[in-house]
């Protein structure tokens, strides 16, 4: 008989602790959350201390929502305290680690969260407010032992303060493009593409919007020669078929940058190089 006593009183304490509520949230499937975190003090002090009933019990109440305090001489990290108007008596009426929350699934009913310690109970109705109001209201004791208050706020309301997911920002810094270096064609310097161009001894023509004409010479023919990297390479390449009589519609791709196109229209000798 002791030992099923014992098992019984093992099983009763650990389902107490399985089934232990957050004290500060709560996330409803489909109503939403409550969040209380930012209602509590975090300094061992009561949020809403000293608050007379007003039934007129004789006595004051304290209550911190998330967090525990303390209210000498008996209330030690506590919930809720009940404190004698001398304030020479204190009692533990809830702990935070007691917390279970109601969502108030009944027609018109608010939800609520409770605490116990022993045979107390006391009961916390939620009451939404859509404006500023922060009020903590003590009903008193209405049956022995279970004592019920008010609390109204906007984090009494679902969703009303629910606590946003962290976001991290990151931010890629991209290397800087590497630096233009001076470029040597036919033993003369350039510093930058533009001034290999303006160096050519021809009308450039940069990406015309209608395509070029073909001589009208038998001996020639339009033909198209595409460069890639329009740098110091890609410049002395146009410049060689520069030399040259033939037209060929050249297209120089700056190797850094390729999305953008420069069309150049430059003459190239057709008998020299051939027809293909």
């Amino acid at each position: 008989m002791i030992s099923w006593l014992t098992i019984f009183t093992y099983f009763t304490v650990l389902s107490s602790l399985i089934i232990a509520d957050d004290p500060c949230r709560y996330q409803h499937p489909t109503k939403g959350g409550l969040d209380l975190t930012s209602l509590g003090r975090t300094d061992g002090k009561p949020a809403y201390p000293d608050k007379i009933s007003s039934t007129g019990s004789g006595y004051k109440y304290s209550y911190n929502p998330c967090k525990p305090f303390t209210e000498e001489p008996n209330c030690i990290g506590v919930a809720v305290c009940q404190i004698s108007m001398d304030g020479q008596l204190s009692f533990t009426l809830g702990t935070q680690d007691s917390a279970k929350w109601n969502p108030g699934d009944g027609l018109g009913s608010l939800p609520s969260i409770s605490y116990s310690a022993g045979e107390k109970k006391v009961t916390v109705i939620l009451q939404c407010a859509t404006d500023d109001t922060n009020e903590f209201e003590a009903l008193g004791e209405p049956s022995i032992n279970n004592y019920r208050f008010i609390l109204t706020n906007k984090c009494a309301c679902w969703d009303g303060c629910a606590t946003s997911p962290t976001t991290t920002t990151t931010t890629t810094t991209l290397p800087p493009p590497p630096p233009q270096r001076n470029c040597s064609i036919n033993d003369s310097v350039y510093s930058s593409d533009k001034q290999i161009i303006q160096s050519f001894p021809f009308h450039v023509s940069i990406n015309p919007s209608q395509p070029q004409p073909s001589p009208s010479s038998a001996s020639y023919a339009l033909k198209r020669v595409l460069i890639v990297g329009a740098g110091c390479a890609g410049m002395s390449c146009a410049n060689q078929l520069a030399q040259h009589t033939e037209k060929f519609d050249v297209t120089l791709i700056d190797s850094i940058d390729r999305c953008v196109e420069q069309a150049f229209s430059i003459p190239v000798d057709k008998e020299k190089y051939g027809a293909t």
